[in-house]
């Protein structure tokens, strides 16, 4: 698994271990000029498993972008990272465009490529719980080799995708989500509680 995979694990967005696949964009999803704010992500999260808890904190800034701080111990260690993003939201989902990503796991610390995007679907269920899903998966790859996506990937020794660096315009990486079936474009869903108020 590449130390690019990191920062999903670190959000306690479990990428499909069959996969293993990360996937960056140049672009965002949408300008971030357009970004929308959504209060209710602000505030300190919780998401169990089995082996592992991890606690996220999301705040705003003034003119609606957002931070983010993960943080949390396993077995092996303590974790944590950190990320800028804005959302889009469409009529459909709501995303998170995550930049300027930074983590730290067992002594190693970590920065994504400068200047790129990685995505995730945000939404809440009726309890209030957030649920998290990492945009990865084998999908992008396929595209990219079809010709569907500009981009590029990046293969292992078996041939299988690593790596997809995306490299057309946000609209048509958000046409593509949308219009994809979700277990080729998604993750494993990953559900926060609420601490406090």
């Amino acid at each position: 698994m590449s130390m690019r995979v990191l920062p999903l694990i670190i959000l306690g967005i479990l990428p499909l271990l069959s996969a293993c696949s990360t996937v960056e964009s140049e672009r965002p999803l949408s300008p971030p000029r357009l970004a929308v704010r959504d209060p209710r992500l602000e505030g300190l999260w919780r998401a169990r498993g089995k082996d592992l808890t991890m606690y996220t904190y999301i705040a705003y800034g003034p003119k609606g972008e957002g931070s983010m701080v993960d943080f949390g111990k396993d077995d092996t260690g303590a974790m944590s990272m950190s990320a800028d993003f804005f959302v889009t939201r469409t009529g459909k989902h709501e995303y998170l465009n995550l930049s300027n990503r930074l983590g730290s796991a067992h002594g190693h610390a970590h920065t994504d490529h400068p200047g790129t995007y990685t995505f995730t679907e945000v939404r809440f269920t009726w309890l209030g719980r957030l649920v998290i899903t990492s945009v990865d998966g084998a999908g992008f790859a396929k595209a990219v080799k079809e010709g569907r996506l500009r981009g590029r990937v990046i293969e292992d020794k078996k041939g299988n995708a690593t790596d997809t660096l995306l490299k057309d315009s946000g609209e048509r990486i958000l046409g593509f989500i949308e219009g994809a079936k979700p277990e080729d474009v998604l993750g494993t869903p990953v559900k926060f509680s609420r601490i406090g108020n």
